[in-house]
């Protein structure tokens, strides 16, 4: 559980807090400022802003740890076709 996360929100302030506490967990983990919505465009329910960062905690706790962890096989997974039957 994050420190100072409300677990019932009835305001509006109570919902951005929850937000920016979530916002900068992601941003400790390095994800890119362009894909980084804002608490209040979260709030608002902005579609694409939302989906970006969907998009950017699938990317910094799942697939960069994948990546570090699994590195031979995703650089072999990112080949060119031709390249990749050569080397099985």
């Amino acid at each position: 559980m994050l420190k100072g996360f409300n677990r019932r929100v009835l305001t509006r302030a109570a919902a951005i807090t929850n937000i920016e506490l979530v916002l900068g967990t992601v941003w400790r983990k390095g994800a890119l400022p362009a894909a980084m919505p804002t608490a209040e465009q979260v709030y608002q329910g902005k579609r694409e802003r939302i989906m970006s960062l969907l998009h950017v905690i699938l990317d910094v706790f799942y697939l960069r740890p994948m990546r570090r962890k699994h590195a031979d096989f995703v650089q072999w997974v990112s080949l060119p076709p031709a390249l990749a039957r050569d080397r099985c």
